[in-house]
């Protein structure tokens, strides 16, 4: 029968052979022999630490330390497991006991210069790894470890050494290849760096990390293609490397493959969930996908993961924002702006923030602020042109509002060049339009205007409009083609919201504010027959813009708001079509709204039913709409009911608009209160239309 020496020796053989399951049973039979074997207890220990349970590790050295103390080996061990459990100060003190016990002990030195590198204590760090050198000039990982400390020192050449040192000693070892590959390319010495890690491939080919290192090298340089091929590797070698999964992603994003980007950066945070990157990558996805809910999740999680995280920070409030919870999007604008005082977003973001509280002054420094740092930053530029024009400073704003293109990214590339306004009797001008429906039917005012100057007006328009345009008063100055459609030649281009900048428009010099547009007078008739002789007013009601429209939280209005309206006397008559409708349904009977039936504005082209239907109507009433534009440049007598800061257009602090002279504003005197807006219309209403 063997002794326990001859077991311990037995299993401790079969340890090294990766037979742990086997080990494990001797080491146990021994300590059921005899429970004082510290041996059996350090050795079990360790096949624990491989198996990665660290608790059970550290509970097991601890009972080889009861029976024996005076072991360095012990200590070191029990270090190496704190270490990889994640409890520094633990495995400080055991490495240190451990040095106590063997100065000599160079293994512990390398461990301590680990413990601390990991506790931000670099300086400490190198001197570990220094002294183990000392100990022991062909310790190999010290080298590597001492290289890698010494270039987060800023001593990057002495880095570069250690690490070829240690492939002096060893020249097939591949982590020291990597870390001189990762020095080389942080000092910019790229050539080398491919080197290295071209290197550290061949002599592992299995590698993920040297797949990683010329992954980033690829991507450094800007092939994007082999960067993310090696990135692929990287994953399929090791799945969970988190990192690799996240840069991944971020050039799927770069190459629009979206949906391969956003499972790159899943496999992310799921593998490494303290990666705030993977989630603030997540969130940028979900936002521009107008998931909100789920980007405010990842962004929370990005700032949780980091605190110091300015750009989540900024990209949370933004968030905040769109869903209208400004408390906490201020907070985070203001956290984010403690980290990077400067940055030009942020504080754009809050101007934004404090301009739709109403808040103008404030928002007015932040805007000035963001412009002394970044006077070509296009958002702001915009921002600013909106500010000034709202206040009614058109000169000055129509020059920052021509920022719109670029920080829209919507600006059109043409071979023609952009039209001055200068005389082109023999020319012909092609106009575009751009942004929503309702921003083309206000500005197709200019089209005449365009024509005194320009031998033929060409305008191109959403397709939707070109029946509505082409039957127009302003068919005889514009030949109207949808977007998309070929152009014919041509020889200077302009966008059609530029022309007010073109012409200098001032609040007292807008063009054709008495009306421009011109309903089809057969539809005028048909709608005339089918809503019928009446003795009631007929209004026209518009609650609902368009669910994509950054602001339509604060211009769009629920139905139920405009009950005051429904009077004896007046009838209403929905001018809705599409999204918003089905608040129809849920009025419940509370008042009555008359609804014209699928047909409406269902065929021949946008709104030109609701042209028609305008025509027979004696008041519209409406949200910030394309409706609205449509009934003013009808002439039709429109009260629109606006925020307490609305859009541009509307201005600031007067109730008539120079854009359309048939326009009466109703601003809220509260935020995010419609009641007062809708009684003050009601008594105006019973007052101004009141029959005798």
């Amino acid at each position: 029968m063997p002794t326990i020496a001859e077991a311990l020796n037995h299993a401790a053989s079969l340890h090294r052979a990766g037979d742990l399951d086997q080990a494990e049973g001797i080491y146990r039979q021994i300590l059921a022999v005899d429970p004082s074997s510290a041996d059996a207890w350090h050795l079990l220990g360790l096949v624990a630490h491989t198996r990665g349970a660290h608790a059970i590790a550290a509970e097991f050295i601890g009972r080889a330390i009861v029976c024996d103390g005076a072991q360095p080996s012990f200590h070191h061990h029990l270090a190496e497991v704190h270490l990889a459990g994640g409890k520094l100060e633990l495995a400080e003190q055991s490495c240190r006991q451990a040095l106590r016990l063997n100065p000599q002990l160079a293994t512990a030195h390398n461990t301590l210069g680990v413990i601390l590198n990991q506790q931000g204590r670099s300086a400490d760090a190198a001197t570990s790894f220094e002294r183990a050198i000392e100990i022991n000039p062909s310790f190999t990982l010290a080298y590597v470890n001492w290289g890698a400390t010494l270039h987060g020192l800023g001593r990057s050449d002495q880095g570069i050494a250690a690490c070829r040192q240690a492939l002096v000693l060893d020249p097939t070892l591949a982590t020291a290849e990597l870390e001189l590959s990762k020095i080389l390319r942080e000092t910019g010495q790229l050539d080398e760096a491919f080197a290295a890690a071209n290197r550290a491939t061949a002599i592992d080919p299995n590698s993920a990390e040297a797949a990683f290192q010329l992954a980033l090298l690829e991507q450094g340089r800007g092939a994007i293609g082999e960067a993310i091929a090696h990135y692929r590797r990287t994953v399929s070698l090791e799945p969970r490397h988190a990192p690799a999964w996240c840069n991944l992603g971020t050039l799927l994003k770069q190459k629009k493959q979206l949906r391969e980007a956003f499972e790159a950066f899943q496999h992310a945070a799921q593998t490494e969930p303290t990666l705030a990157e993977a989630h603030f990558s997540l969130g940028v996805l979900l936002q521009h996908q107008g998931n909100m809910p789920a980007a405010r999740d990842a962004y929370e999680r990005a700032v949780a993961a980091k605190p110091e995280y300015a750009e989540a920070l900024n990209n949370l409030g933004s968030v905040l924002a769109h869903v209208g919870d400004w408390k906490r999007a201020a907070e985070c604008y203001s956290r984010s702006l403690e980290i990077l005082p400067d940055e030009p977003e942020t504080l754009n973001n809050l101007g934004n923030l404090l301009k739709v509280q109403g808040r103008l002054a404030e928002a007015a420094v932040c805007y000035e602020r963001t412009l002394k740092l970044a006077p070509d930053y296009p958002q702001v530029r915009y921002n600013w042109g909106l500010m000034l024009l709202a206040h009614g400073n058109f000169i000055e704003g129509w020059p920052h509002y021509e920022w719109r293109l670029r920080a829209m990214d919507a600006e059109r590339k043409f071979d023609q060049p952009r039209w001055q306004g200068e005389l082109l009797r023999d020319k012909t001008v092609v106009v575009h339009a751009e942004q929503g429906l309702g921003d083309t039917i206000q500005f197709a005012r200019y089209l005449p205007l365009v024509r005194e100057r320009v031998g033929r007006v060409i305008c191109e328009v959403q397709p939707a409009l070109v029946p509505l345009l082409s039957k127009s008063r302003l068919a005889g100055v514009a030949e109207f083609v949808q977007r998309g459609a070929a152009l014919p030649e041509f020889d200077v281009q302009i966008s059609l919201l530029s022309l007010p900048a073109v012409f200098q428009t001032t609040a007292e010099t807008v063009p054709l504010a008495e009306g421009y547009l011109a309903a089809d007078p057969e539809r005028v008739a048909n709608w005339k027959s089918i809503l019928g002789a009446t003795d009631r007013l007929p209004v026209g009601i518009a609650w609902q813009g368009s669910a994509g429209y950054p602001g339509d939280r604060e211009r769009s209005i629920p139905l139920a708001e405009f009950a005051p309206l429904a009077l004896p006397g007046v009838e209403l008559i929905s001018l809705q079509k599409g999204f918003g409708s089905e608040q129809l349904a849920q009025l419940a009977g509370e008042f009555a709204v008359r609804d014209l039936g699928p047909e409406f504005d269902a065929t021949g082209g946008a709104f030109m039913d609701a042209a028609a239907v305008i025509q027979n109507l004696d008041l519209v009433v409406t949200s910030d709409t394309a409706i609205a534009h449509l009934a003013g440049a009808l002439g039709k007598p429109t009260w629109l009911a606006t925020s307490l800061v609305p859009d541009w257009r509307w201005m600031f602090d007067r109730s008539d608009s120079p854009w359309y002279a048939s326009m009466t504003l109703f601003r809220q005197a509260r935020l995010r209160c419609w009641s007062d807006v809708f009684q003050r219309m009601a008594a105006e209403l019973s007052r101004r239309f009141r029959k005798p």
